[in-house]
């Protein structure tokens, strides 16, 4: 019934995030592991649990996206997740899921709610809560408001559907890749939202999205905004009801990418706060030029966003 993709780079959680699936109490899976890392650790570890279930693949890196991918064409079950080698994940995941896509055969995509774990498994934040049903516009309305954190992990979609589309939309380093997919499919008929956590998502300083260049991250803004503002105009299905909706969509969007490049002013910075400021300020400075939404707002933004950390 299920595909699970795992792109494998670093082995660090590797063996508790592949032990949470492993001990699914629906056993109806298979385990699509890439693993792209330069040893032989991850390796060693699906070596020692000898499940029949993990398919496993070692390939050099073509690019995170192109990875996300081939995990995807690798998918033989009707539904697919994406899955990081660090995450973890409750054991009734897959059996709570279950149990929603036989209430909404017709849907194309589930969202679970999360638990945002530090690096010993110490909870620090939990997402918010969701109405069942929501349609695309007002899923992308609550991402954009900043209601809704969200990762890659927390999603279920039908595999056919995501082949469809063409598998992940690519970004620069996947950066707003899964946000773009989601609302693409999400854009179909609507998301389920399944509002048990059962997701662990870790947030330390070895993860992805805390790493790599901030130039990057903003190139792979821009380009998404391109796209997402295509999207809203050749693509977006909403009913009369939800004009009020869309209308604001409008007017906060460029609120949510100046909150986005503060995001990424401050990303990736865990050393002394004053020392980070300045590294934030000098970040700001070499960067203003990349995007129109880099100003004195998202500046602030990010100075705060690392006094509270």
């Amino acid at each position: 019934m299920f595909s699970i993709g795992i792109p494998a780079i670093k082995a660090n959680y590797f063996e508790s995030a592949l032990k949470s699936l492993i001990n699914q109490t629906f056993k109806d899976f298979e385990i699509i592991l890439c693993d792209y890392s330069k040893n032989d650790e991850i390796k060693k570890v699906v070596e020692k649990y000898n499940d029949s279930r993990i398919k496993y693949y070692k390939f050099e890196s073509n690019g995170i996206i192109k990875d996300w991918n081939r995990c995807l064409e690798f998918s033989n079950r009707e539904y697919f997740v994406l899955f990081s080698d660090d995450d973890i994940y409750s054991p009734i995941f897959l059996e709570t899921v279950k149990k929603f896509i036989e209430k909404y055969p017709n849907n194309n995509i589930f969202k679970v709610r999360t638990k945002i774990i530090n690096e010993n498994d110490k909870l620090k934040q939990i997402t918010t809560n969701a109405a069942e049903y929501e349609s695309a516009v007002d899923f992308i309305w609550h991402r954009f408001k900043s209601y809704r954190m969200q990762f890659a992990g927390d999603f279920i979609v039908k595999t056919e559907t995501l082949k469809k589309i063409g598998g992940f939309i690519p970004f620069p380093d996947a950066w707003y890749t899964d946000d773009a997919t989601w609302f693409k499919i999400a854009n179909i008929n609507g998301i389920i939202n399944i509002p048990m956590t059962l997701f662990y998502y870790r947030d330390s300083n070895i993860t992805v999205s805390q790493s790599g260049k901030i130039e990057k991250k903003i190139h792979g803004l821009n380009e998404f905004e391109i796209w997402f503002n295509d999207f809203l105009q050749t693509e977006l299905v909403i009913n009369k009801d939800e004009k009020d909706i869309l209308e604001d969509l409008l007017k906060i969007k460029n609120q949510r990418f100046i909150t986005i490049t503060g995001n990424i002013l401050s990303s990736g910075l865990y050393s002394n706060k004053i020392i980070d400021i300045f590294k934030i300020l000098v970040r700001y400075l070499k960067s203003k030029k990349l995007s129109k939404h880099i100003n004195k707002k998202s500046l602030l933004w990010a100075i705060l966003l690392r006094l509270k950390k």
